[in-house]
Formats: structure tokens, C-alpha cells, sequence
């Protein structure tokens, strides 16, 4: 296993806040794991489907849960995945990894300033 008590904190974090997915998967596959940022962000994707599987089975019948609005997300995230994996090939990686840290940190400021 790359990180078994990074994989922990991330499931936590997902679990108890809602969040992680790549923004916590993706940098402990770079930094701890030593994996390069493309291959992490793919691993992440397929880490993040089975986390989302978890999710969903942990919260049937605890919340009520918009199937429409699930589809359509999941549909639409879909997507953007494959674009987004299209776009990959024409990025460095040393420029998508800053560019990710970027993404982070202004997401990471948005959040802090509206509460």
C-alpha cells in the first residue's frame, strides 16, 4: 500500500466533511506516495468513484438523496472528465501540479472567506 494512514485521513475527511476527493487524494499520492501528479490524478478518480460507492451505501435510508440531481452530476462530472483527461496530454506536469496548488489554495479562500 502507498499510504495506508494517509488513505485513513482522506476517507475521514470525506466521511465526516463531505470533501477530499482530489483535493485530499492527489497530494498524498504526490507526496507521500511519490507517484507523479498524471498518475495521481487518474488513481484519484478510480479511488474517488469506489469512495463515492461507500458514500452513497453509508447514507441510504439515513438522508433523503436527489437521484435526479445525482445523475445528472454524475453525468455531467463524467464529462468533464474526459475533457479534462483529453487536456491532460497537452500539460506538463510540474505546470498541472502548480497549477493544481493554485486551484487548491484559491478554492481553500473562497470557502474561508463566506463563513
Amino acid at each position: 500500500m502507498v499510504n495506508s494512514p494517509g488513505g485513513l485521513g482522506v476517507g475521514v475527511i470525506t466521511g465526516f466533511v463531505g470533501v477530499g476527493g482530489g483535493f485530499a487524494i492527489v497530494p498524498v499520492l504526490v507526496l507521500l506516495g511519490g507517484i507523479p501528479i498524471k498518475e495521481a490524478i487518474g488513481t484519484s478518480l478510480l479511488i474517488i468513484t469506489f469512495n463515492s460507492i461507500a458514500g452513497i451505501i453509508g447514507y441510504l435510508g439515513q438522508v433523503p438523496i436527489n437521484w435526479s440531481l445525482t445523475f445528472s452530476m454524475t453525468i455531467a462530472a463524467s464529462l468533464g472528465t474526459l475533457g479534462g483527461a483529453y487536456l491532460n496530454q497537452f500539460i506538463d506536469g510540474k505546470r498541472l501540479q502548480k497549477f493544481f496548488g493554485f486551484f487548491v489554495l484559491g478554492i481553500a479562500t473562497v470557502v474561508l472567506l463566506q463563513h
